[in-house]
């Protein structure tokens, strides 16, 4: 299970997405993000199958974006989280 990922996000193009983000696409909005796992609980069922579960406190560190009329935004995001991650093997 990773202890650190990024996500980055913008609106898509894909036809099944426009109605849900139909209001993003004039604002140019982007998500970019680094998430650190810490503290984390791991547990594994092995019966009847290979479960994995971790659990734990996360600090998120990244940005916000958008441009409008008023020109480009970007807003700083800092913060504290919770994860929690699911594996299996069928």
């Amino acid at each position: 299970m990773p202890a650190d990922f990024s996500i980055t996000a913008k609106p898509s193009l894909n036809p099944v997405h426009v109605v849900s983000q139909s209001l993003l696409y004039g604002t140019n909005t982007k998500l970019d993000v680094d998430i650190e796992v810490k503290n984390s609980c791991n547990k594994i069922w092995k019966f009847p199958t290979y479960l994995g579960m971790k659990v734990g406190a996360c600090e998120i560190e990244g940005t916000l974006s958008w441009s409008d009329d008023e020109g480009e935004h970007q807003i700083p995001i800092n913060g504290r989280g919770v994860s929690w991650s699911m594996r299996a093997l069928l």
